[in-house]
């Protein structure tokens, strides 16, 4: 009976070690998600508005499109194109003005496609410039995207379901340092609810920038020293 009392106060103690071990690594690996009212971040233009340019025997039109191919939006006109941008030339203004209103009448945003605008920043409120941001999901593949240089970003996706409430659009966001061949911080598993197609975030990830840099430059130059 002794024996048995002390092989399991024993193993209590062992599984209270890696439990604490373990919530010690959620918390300094769990990213906290404060979703905002659409709106709230900065309004930066994703495309910018077409362009109407006078030439001496005609007219050039840029267009840059925001949700179609803009490959689908060319069959009768002679143009050079990619997936989101063309240039085309037409006789006259007038005859511009109506194809970019064609234009804008055909790209419009698929019921299923969304997207997540956010900023990431550290515990003090420090933006974290150039991080890698992914978007992965339940039943479908990783979506990839970097911050800019204010830690900005934005994710496009198609949910796998377009029923509410949503069901299979289970995500979570994992945010690494620029180029780092694995995560660093992992969010908590969120639904993504169709109902509101353009959601808009702040990521916040548990370190500090200030100290991360003053410890890299300390440690650099006791390396150096050596």
């Amino acid at each position: 009976m002794r024996y048995s009392l002390r092989t399991l106060a024993v193993c209590v103690t062992l599984f209270a070690a890696a439990l604490g071990t373990w919530l010690n690594y959620r918390r300094a690996t769990m990213c906290r998600l404060e979703w905002l009212k659409p709106g709230t971040l900065r309004n930066v233009p994703e495309v910018p508005e077409p362009k109407i340019t006078q030439r001496e025997h005609s007219v050039r039109v840029s267009y840059r499109s925001q949700y179609c191919d803009c490959r689908d939006l060319t069959t009768h006109y002679d143009h050079s194109s990619t997936t989101d941008s063309i240039m085309l030339y037409v006789p006259n203004v007038e005859a511009a003005r109506n194809v970019i209103a064609q234009f804008k009448a055909f790209d419009v945003r698929p019921p299923n496609l969304c997207s997540i605008r956010g900023r990431i920043v550290d515990r003090r409120g420090n933006p974290l410039v150039s991080a890698d941001v992914e978007l992965s999901g339940s039943v479908q593949r990783m979506f990839r995207q970097h911050a800019d240089q204010e830690g900005y970003f934005k994710i496009r996706f198609r949910l796998a379901s377009v029923s509410h409430p949503p069901r299979g659009n289970v995500y979570r966001i994992r945010v690494s340092d620029y180029d780092a061949p694995l995560p660093r911080w992992e969010s908590a598993s969120f639904a993504f609810d169709p109902a509101t197609p353009e959601q808009e975030v702040i990521v916040h990830v548990p370190t500090d920038l200030e100290q991360d840099t003053a410890a890299t430059a300390s440690s650099r130059k006791t390396g150096a020293n050596e």
